[in-house]
């Protein structure tokens, strides 16, 4: 820290020419150069370790971050010359580099930074600066909020930033004013585990392997650092009070400005989190506990009544796992470990209470989920009772629907009907030849092989037999349909996803780059043929844009919070400037947001998913609002104490049909001046949704 500070110091103070924008800015700050490098040093660290940054793009958040801190506009153009002194001194320290690689596309010649060594500038953080001005520590008492554009989670210009409503300070108030504790007994565990260097406990993801590859190497890196900065913090806060300050983005979602001890957070720092209030569990309550460790372990496919139950069938082991978490570890199984583990130890805690004739009280928050909740909003929208039942919006359904388990069905007897002898006869030969090839040899086999290799894609996937892989297969990019994934969003996940789920298929490990691709395309049109309420919601938002004509950004008020929602996707203008960098002189092109345009076609692919994204906040909103009892709102989850989830488990209910008697869509349309006849389907919904509908 000392070196860089010294080589920053020598950079800007001995700076020949007094007109370089960049060191003024540093020489006018009113920081200390130790100041404005102990700030800088964490952003550093999670943009080389968190992102792969080109040079403008680290340049240009680093900047906008300290420019923030002085209280200066984050204008681009000066933002890249304040961060281009940060890396060079990072540079010249020894502590970064930059390496040169092509774009996507293999047009250009880009540099990306890279770390030299993340544990040198690991041990130079300082866990209690801030890590940007939206990411803040934990607050000693519930902040105050008024309306203002301030409370928008965007650096758009105010004129272009979302209108927030009293309603929607009043929820922010409410959120902002839960306290939170540190749950010792967790953390005693957490601690423990750290300290034996068992980092592994916490990577406890299944797609976990005894011989990582270099990407699941730095995957596990990573986390061993978040768990380190979860633990100090939490170290910090363990024998007081804490609150957090909220904002929401643009479309009215909410979120903790706390840096990663919230309830956002990973399963690492959700399993360490209670509330600062407390109330008793009963025998009537206790079922919902049991039903939230069945789908904390996973178990979330089986129906409600076998849930309620779960703890009674698994006692034993979970009594054994909340009794001595280092020797049993069998706990480390669950979907999400430490959220579990919390949750068995507040069952022994209960069960040993009620063994002694004493009243338990839970401070322990338990969460119900939508589900597949973007597609429940577009079956609302739409009337699409088909839909609908997939995602379990209609009542009186004594089983749970599963949409991914239909769509993976529905994608594989596709696949059976396009069974080709050859493809059959010639896959052993072609997987052979491409599992083991690098990239220029599969530019070979695809010259030489030809359509035979660019049509094998059916033959390979047509080969997962498991139904539960291939329902993991299609469920992220099915989940994000009702969100606006594209379908090269979708070809994306595929890649993405499927290596980790396919990893223990013996033979079939290896996924190859365009036969993924060519899959994710039949997924994603399989989709749209079979959801009609999704592609409907989607043109008809879409011709609301056109209509506009790229004149003016897209607005629209949500029903019920009143939110004025703005989109402001704007087209930036390419620029060139000339600094110096490295001790030389160089013109660096640079994207200029405040001289751009609007960036239409992008107004057209986000209405439909900011929309939807709009509903779902609101519908959380009215949630909150009209619970009698703390809820806790994370997007499309909710959460409150074991003794108030019977009650929250029916207003969550009541709430998404209190926002659809608003006719969002209709008010949609007709605010836009849109004549456009939309037909609904025959979906009547109810306040009696299924018990699936949230849980």
């Amino acid at each position: 820290m000392e070196k860089m500070r010294t080589i920053l110091q020598e950079m800007i103070c001995l700076e020949s020419n007094h007109l370089d924008i960049g060191a003024n800015l540093f020489r006018e700050s009113g920081m200390s150069f130790a100041e404005n490098i102990e700030f800088a040093i964490p952003i550093a660290y999670r943009l080389l370790t968190e992102d792969r940054p080109n040079r403008q793009r680290f340049c240009g958040l680093i900047g906008k971050a300290l420019m923030d801190v002085w209280g200066l506009d984050p204008d681009e153009e000066k933002a890249i010359r304040v961060g281009a002194k940060i890396l060079e001194a990072l540079i010249r320290a020894n502590l970064a580099r930059l390496e040169k690689e092509r774009d996507g596309n293999n047009r250009h010649m880009l540099y990306i930074c890279k770390i030299r060594n993340p544990n040198v500038l690991w041990s130079k953080l300082k866990f209690d600066r801030l890590l940007s001005p939206e990411r803040k520590l934990p607050l000693h008492v519930p902040s105050e909020c008024e309306i203002g554009p301030n409370l928008i989670k965007s650096r758009a210009d105010v004129s272009m930033k979302s209108i927030p409503t009293r309603y929607i300070v009043n929820i922010l108030k409410k959120q902002g004013s839960i306290g939170w504790r540190i749950n010792k007994k967790v953390l005693k565990v957490q601690k423990a585990l750290i300290d034996q260097d068992k980092i592994k406990a916490f990577n406890f993801q299944k797609s976990f392997v005894e011989t990582p590859s270099k990407k699941q190497k730095e995957s596990l890196i990573g986390k061993e650092r978040e768990a380190r900065t979860i633990l100090h913090l939490a170290d910090m806060y363990r024998s007081e009070v804490f609150y957090h300050e909220y904002k929401i983005d643009f479309r009215g979602r909410y979120y903790p400005s706390s840096y990663a001890l919230n309830e956002q957070s990973s399963d690492t720092a959700r399993g360490l989190l209670i509330l600062n209030e407390s109330k008793p569990i009963t025998p009537e309550t206790f079922k919902w506990l049991s039903l939230y460790a069945c789908n904390l372990w996973g178990d979330d496919k089986i129906n409600i009544k076998a849930r309620f139950v779960w703890v009674d069938k698994n006692l034993f082991r979970v009594l054994l796992y909340a009794k001595d978490p280092l020797v049993n570890t069998g706990w480390t199984k669950a979907d999400s470990p430490w959220q579990f583990l919390a949750c068995c130890m507040e069952i022994r805690a209960y069960l040993k209470a009620q063994k002694e004739g004493r009243e338990f009280l839970s401070s322990l928050p338990i969460f119900i989920d939508g589900s597949c909740n973007g597609i429940q909003h577009i079956s609302a929208l739409t009337g699409d009772e088909v839909m609908a039942r997939t995602v379990n919006l209609l009542p009186n359904t004594e089983e749970q629907q599963d949409l991914y388990g239909e769509i993976s069905e529905i994608v594989w007897n596709k696949l059976e009907k396009m069974r080709d002898p050859e493809l059959e006869r010639e896959f052993d030969r072609i997987y052979a030849l491409v599992r083991n090839a690098d990239y220029e040899e599969l530019k070979e086999i695809r010259e030489k092989e030809g359509d035979l290799y660019f049509n094998m894609w059916k033959e390979f996937w047509r080969r997962y037999a498991d139904k539960s892989i291939r329902r993991s297969i299609v469920k992220r990019p099915v989940m994000t349909l009702g969100y606006g994934v594209t379908m090269s969003g979708v070809k994306n996940q595929i890649r993405d996803d499927t290596p980790d789920i396919v990893k223990n298929v013996k033979g079939m490990e290896h996924i190859d780059y365009v036969w993924a691709g060519s899959f994710g395309k039949f997924l994603f049109q399989t989709c749209y043929e079979e959801l009609d309420g999704l592609k409907n919601v989607i043109e008809a938002t879409k011709n609301v844009v056109k209509m506009q004509k790229g004149e003016r950004h897209l607005q629209w008020t949500v029903p019920v919070t009143g939110l004025i929602v703005k989109q402001a996707y704007i087209r930036p203008k390419d620029k060139r400037i000339r600094l110096t960098f490295m001790g030389k002189t160089e013109l660096w092109g640079i994207k200029s947001f405040k001289e751009g345009s609007i960036n239409y076609s992008r107004e057209v692919l986000s209405v439909a998913p900011n929309f939807v994204h709009s509903l779902d906040a609101a519908h959380i909103s009215m949630v909150i609002k009209n619970s009698p009892f703390t809820v806790v709102g994370i997007h499309d989850s909710v959460g409150c104490l074991v003794a108030d989830m019977p009650q929250l488990f029916s207003i969550v209910r009541e709430e998404f049909y209190n926002l659809y008697c608003h006719q969002p869509f209709t008010m949609f349309l007709r605010e836009h001046n849109c004549n456009e006849v939309f037909e609904k389907g025959n979906l009547v919904l109810t306040k009696e949704l299924s018990n699936y509908a949230f849980i």
